[in-house]
């Protein structure tokens, strides 16, 4: 009679089988089938990844190997960010262009501004040139006039021979001439008082000057020119110092105006 154990043992056999059994059943054993068993071959074109093969890693020497751990790995710095370039619209585009236009516009209109104030400038100063030499010729006419009347006034005494005096001027120097201090003088009718003034100057000039002068009653010379028509000197210094001296001089008292002339000579010491 079998015991009991050894009847659990078979039971427990066959339930592992019946259990293998379904397993095998339900889940089944698929086998592929490869279309070369079939006879067929299959042409590669490179279109397909597995057409290339494994890339096989290059073979590394030692010694490149050693000095690439040798070397310090640098870090690759992260790229800059760019900024984001705003896009234009069209609406953009026409307000740069209307800008673009107005800074045109207001450049044109300061050049045009420069322009015109550059001719006011020019014209402003034409007008003050063309004012002074009216001025400077105003003068120059009016002391030409003036140098012409007393020149005339000169010419018109003496040629009348007026000028003279009565009583005792005209008995002291009958002719009204005469020498002094190296210069000369000479006035019909009149009589010399003191000396002839000498001219302030103290240049070196040689020639003579001559000075017409024009005497009141009192004797005083009331005008003095110098007359260039005799006269060799042209310095306008000792020519201005000559009638300064002329207009100092002093004569006789007499009725009438008297005209005459002084000569002052000048030589180098």
């Amino acid at each position: 009679m079998k015991k009991i154990s050894d009847i659990y043992a078979s039971i427990g056999t066959i339930v592992v089988c019946i259990i293998v059994l379904l397993i095998l059943l339900f889940c089944g054993i698929s086998t592929s089938r490869d279309p070369i068993d079939e006879g067929l071959m299959v042409v590669s074109y490179g279109d397909v990844d597995d057409g290339y093969g494994t890339p096989e890693e290059p073979q590394t020497q030692p010694d490149e190997a050693a000095s690439a751990q040798e070397q310090p790995q640098t870090a690759t710095p992260p790229p800059t960010p760019q900024p984001a370039q705003p896009l234009l619209t069209q609406e953009d585009e026409s307000v740069a262009l209307a800008q673009a236009e107005k800074r045109r516009k207001e450049q044109e209109q300061a050049r045009l501004l420069a322009e015109q104030q550059e001719r006011e400038r020019k014209a402003a100063e034409e007008a003050r040139i063309a004012a002074e030499k009216a001025r400077k010729a105003a003068e120059q006419q009016a002391k030409t006039d003036k140098a012409n009347a007393l020149a005339s006034a000169f010419g018109q005494k003496t040629d009348k021979g007026s000028g003279t005096t009565t009583g005792e001027a005209m008995q002291g120097n009958p002719a009204g001439s005469g020498v002094s201090n190296g210069n000369g003088w000479s006035l019909k009718g009149r009589t010399l008082q003191g000396g002839l003034p000498k001219p302030d100057y103290s240049g070196d000039e040689q020639g003579r000057v001559v000075v017409k002068i024009r005497v009141d009653r009192n004797g005083v010379v009331t005008e003095a020119i110098v007359d260039p028509t005799v006269s060799n000197i042209t310095n306008k210094k000792l020519l201005d110092a000559s009638v300064a001296a002329a207009k100092k001089t002093r004569f006789t008292a007499g009725d009438n105006i008297a005209m005459g002339t002084i000569t002052y000579n000048f030589s180098t010491k």
